[in-house]
């Protein structure tokens, strides 16, 4: 399968670089589960793609996940719109809401396209001494 490659504007890869340098804590939590070698998908995170950067986004599935925390507050049409413009390059997009700033609630992600599925259930992680 071909993967389409996506033009960005070139102001956006320093910003995306330092996204990347500076995730929040729920973007660490989502990374964690989404790096993990069993899932078997590549994803990147602060992808740029056109006038945009995705929180994380699978080249493979042609998948943008996107976290909706405090930054996204009162901003909610200009997000309806990025998102139908990301739609119309073909991008599916899943996004997370933050449920009254006590951080994300990840529901199991199940994605399906006609040759693939993609189901994945992320936990908050357990460190022990």
């Amino acid at each position: 399968m071909l993967r389409k490659i996506y033009q960005y504007r070139p102001d956006l890869k320093e910003k995306a670089r330092h996204n990347r340098n500076h995730p929040t804590f729920a973007e660490k939590l989502l990374w964690f589960g989404l790096q993990s070698k069993r899932l078997g998908i590549d994803f990147d995170r602060q992808k740029p793609i056109g006038n945009f950067i995705l929180d994380f986004y699978s080249k493979e599935l042609n998948l943008g996940i996107e976290l909706d925390g405090d930054s996204h507050e009162g901003q909610e049409s200009y997000d309806v719109w990025r998102q139908s413009e990301l739609e119309k390059l073909g991008i599916k997009l899943i996004r997370f809401q933050n449920e009254d700033g006590g951080g994300f609630s990840f529901p199991p992600i199940h994605f399906e396209t006609q040759t693939f599925k993609f189901s994945v259930c992320l936990r908050r992680p357990t460190f022990r001494p």
